[in-house]
């Protein structure tokens, strides 16, 4: 996508641009193109710390999460 599309949209156009200015619009799209994809990582990245930090200030692990069902059985048998 970053390699084939910005000569997709550029081939597009109806006027006619110099090698240059082609290779300039190129670059300039792969550029935008990097820097969305490089601030979606970061978006995620930023939620998914978020996630865990607001799961350990909650005080419940991952583990909780995974396997409720025989942290609950565990503790049913040991009240029992």
């Amino acid at each position: 996508m970053i390699i084939v599309g910005p000569e997709y949209l550029i081939a597009g156009r109806k006027f006619a641009l110099s090698p240059i200015e082609r290779l300039d619009a190129e670059s300039s799209i792969r550029g935008s193109l990097i820097q969305v994809v490089g601030g979606l990582i970061l978006v995620a990245g930023l939620y998914f710390t978020a996630t865990g930090f607001r799961l350990t200030r909650e005080g419940i692990s991952l583990i909780d999460i995974r396997e409720p069902s025989s942290r609950s059985d565990m503790r049913t048998l040991m009240c029992v």
